[in-house]
């Protein structure tokens, strides 16, 4: 990928993708004059690397993407010239939050994340399939939790 000039950085739910559909279609449009235009659009979500992977492979996007609400930046082998894709991680890791939350449920919080949920569970809280809700477990640095307390 030469580089850009300008960009446009996204946010992809009730944004990008339609908030009830999930649907882009209507941003079709833009998304090919962008393209034309050589702009690269740059996504950046509370999802996976796993789920924007997904959304990406629709798009036909190719730029690098933010994922857990820029826990990581994600650049695509050769996005900028020969090399394997790249993950630039910010604060802490997906172990060290685990660990952190361990802690807390010591001390009494109660709660439940994603860790702790079968992919069938999770589905049926975040009204995903399985196979989503098994991209949405696949994290980097951040837990989402349920609160009990």
């Amino acid at each position: 990928m030469p580089k850009p000039r300008l960009l446009l950085f996204s946010d992809l739910d009730g944004t990008l993708l339609d908030h009830d559909s999930y649907g882009w279609s209507p941003a079709k449009p833009a998304l090919q004059r962008l393209a034309a235009s050589n702009i690269p659009v740059v996504l950046n979500s509370s999802k996976t690397a796993g789920e924007i992977r997904a959304v990406r492979e629709q798009l036909g996007n190719t730029a690098p993407f933010i994922v857990e609400n820029g826990a990581a930046v994600i650049i695509p082998a050769n996005c900028f010239g020969p090399g394997p894709e790249q993950v630039r991680s910010f604060g802490a890791s997906r172990g060290e939050v685990l660990a952190l939350l361990a802690e807390c449920r010591a001390e009494g919080f109660q709660f439940r994340s994603f860790a702790d949920m079968s992919p069938a569970e999770l589905a049926g809280h975040a009204n995903l399939s399985e196979p989503e809700a098994e991209l949405a477990k696949d994290r980097a640095g951040t837990e989402p939790l349920l609160w009990e307390g």
